[in-house]
């Protein structure tokens, strides 16, 4: 393209500003696509469905930190052991879960099984 603008204007001369005109203008509109398809990138990525998710690691993380640094060493013991007790909680009611489930699952075989047979 640069050779079939230089042809056009400047046939056998070394006067070149307008091919370097051309040049700084087709670099000016690819630079300004490049920015428009990062822009267009950086709306979707905020738009995507997960993006509260990340936000909310991303930010959210820093200030439960800053919470625990005013807290004295007798206090974030008692706070390691509650949530230690939580989660002890919450594997015991997930095993009772898994136990229920499993309850429920034989008593549907049984009576799909009395079903298929009566």
């Amino acid at each position: 393209m640069q050779r079939g603008i230089i042809s056009l204007f400047f046939k056998n001369s070394d006067f070149s500003i307008v091919p370097k005109a051309f040049n700084q203008l087709k670099a000016f509109v690819q630079q300004r696509k490049a920015a428009k398809q990062r822009a267009l990138q950086a709306l979707n990525w905020m738009n995507h469905p997960l993006s509260v998710y990340f936000r909310k690691w991303k930010y959210d993380m820093p200030d439960a930190e800053s919470k625990l640094k005013g807290l004295s060493k007798q206090e974030l013991i008692d706070k390691i052991i509650a949530d230690e007790n939580l989660i002890g909680s919450t594997e015991s009611r997930l095993s009772r879960m898994g136990n229920s489930i499993d309850t429920l699952a034989f008593q549907r075989d049984n009576l799909f099984g009395h079903f298929v047979r009566g």
